[in-house]
């Protein structure tokens, strides 16, 4: 996805909302200043990590300790990474899901993958856990469990990033 920006009327989220939308596989931002790049790290950084891990575990290595070191905050006793790096965003979206005091499940989710590609079994261990409370299981009478926030998309990237293996 090739984005050409307008830095002075522009809107950061709307791209945040088209990247996570269409989910390309390549995002080039043109003209963009500290701003631009500043509101639209969240949304880009963990999941990058992940791909990036398939080709280059040094940098992706690199990438994963700057974005633990910026992008997290403590939480309930746990870290968890920010669904954006600004405030003022409070509230989730149809994409990023809920977000409650500034933590997303998106960015939880794909946090998930970052930190098993990079070898993080604090990060893989404690987010795996609120990752599954927030779809909110249940055991029927016969045995059976299911999900009261029947949420399949989420469930299929927390699949992607819990199975998450080496290409090389």
């Amino acid at each position: 996805m090739l984005i050409n920006v307008n830095i002075d009327s522009g809107k950061p989220e709307l791209v945040a909302m088209a990247i996570k939308k269409f989910n390309p596989d390549f995002v080039v931002l043109e003209e963009v200043n500290t701003k631009w790049i500043t509101d639209l790290q969240p949304v880009m950084v963990g999941y990058s990590i992940i791909f990036i891990s398939m080709f280059d575990r040094d940098f992706s290595a690199q990438l994963y300790r700057n974005f633990r070191n910026v992008f997290f905050k403590r939480f309930l006793g746990l870290d968890f990474p920010m669904e954006w790096i600004t405030s003022g965003h409070n509230l989730g979206d149809v994409d990023s899901g809920p977000v409650i005091n500034g933590i997303g499940t998106v960015a939880s989710a794909f946090t998930i993958g970052a930190a098993k590609a990079n070898n993080d079994e604090y990060i893989f261990s404690s987010l795996s856990a609120p990752a599954e409370i927030a779809t909110l299981p249940y055991y029927n009478v016969n045995g059976t469990k299911g999900y009261l926030a029947n949420v399949s998309l989420g469930e299929a990237v927390l699949l992607f990033c819990r199975t998450l293996r080496p290409w090389m």
